[in-house]
């Protein structure tokens, strides 16, 4: 429980059906009041991985998907969410830049997913 006074922590419930459907319900809790330097790619520990997951939007992907290259595995799955169609382009090629290739897009309710594959262009550098 919080302390007196104090906004609760935040919760995220995702439900995804059989067929990859998700539904979520998100209550912001005191996440509501994190200022965007709180919110640094960078401080996410070191990987590799091999899934990365980024729900944002666009102009905070593209910031951080040199990041997101470098704690990724080769062959690592990156799913982007939380953008436009409009967007796509841009992301795309973003995401070429940082030596991940498209697998897919999806979209609903106006919102859009990419998934991506890291295959680096050689193993010391992302660009």
């Amino acid at each position: 429980a919080p302390r007196e006074g104090n906004p609760p922590t935040a919760r995220c419930l995702i439900f995804v059906t059989p067929d990859a459907q998700r539904t979520m319900n998100t209550f912001l809790g005191a996440s509501q009041f994190l200022p965007p330097s709180a919110l640094d790619a960078e401080a996410v520990a070191e990987g590799p991985y091999d899934i990365v997951y980024a729900n944002i939007n666009r102009n905070i992907l593209l910031a951080d998907m040199e990041h997101y290259a470098s704690v990724s595995r080769p062959g690592a799955t990156l799913y982007l969410s939380g953008f436009y169609a409009a967007d796509v382009p841009v992301l795309l090629e973003c995401a070429k830049r940082c030596g991940y290739q498209s697998q897919g897009e999806a979209a609903k309710d106006g919102w859009m997913r990419l998934t991506l594959v890291y295959q680096p262009h050689d193993q010391t550098t992302h660009h």
